[in-house]
């Protein structure tokens, strides 16, 4: 329970309606927007110390749809297992997300690769990426994979 040293944002009573989230400040530690009912909007920037490393990706899809909403975004690094996630922006009530897959990847020092999955069913894989960065990856200039 970090309650106490989360700050005042997590303790103010409120009647919460919708959590947006996404790095606000391209910092790589994810933020909070907070609608509440009949009350202020609250924003939470993250202002933690955490040495830990970090990717986000933005899709571009040019024969899928421009932003790429539906597609699976992995991360491969080596001896551990494939992270993955969905693109999408939804998650709570009438709020709507960054359009950013973002990736915590605690100690790592390096990704072997990318890999993303289009709604349309084509493969695609990025290699010699940089962490603690974020990125946009363009449908059609990865290597396409079977």
């Amino acid at each position: 329970d970090v309650t106490q040293t989360a700050g005042s944002g997590f303790t103010v009573p409120e009647v919460t309606r919708g959590l947006a989230v996404g790095d606000l400040n391209h910092d790589g530690k994810i933020d909070l927007v907070i609608s509440n009912n009949n009350g202020p909007v609250r924003v939470l920037i993250n202002q933690s110390n955490s040495p830990r490393t970090w990717i986000s990706i933005e899709l571009e899809g040019k024969t899928d749809n421009r932003s790429g909403i539906g597609a699976r975004v992995g991360i491969f690094r080596k001896g551990e297992k494939p992270q993955w996630r969905r693109l999408h922006s939804d998650g709570s009530y009438l709020s709507a997300s960054e359009l950013r897959v973002h990736f915590g990847l605690g100690d790592a020092v390096a990704i072997e690769k990318v890999e993303v999955h289009w709604p349309t069913g084509v493969k695609e894989e990025w290699e010699s990426i940089d962490i603690n960065q974020r990125i946009r990856l363009v449908q059609g200039t990865g290597i396409k994979i079977e």
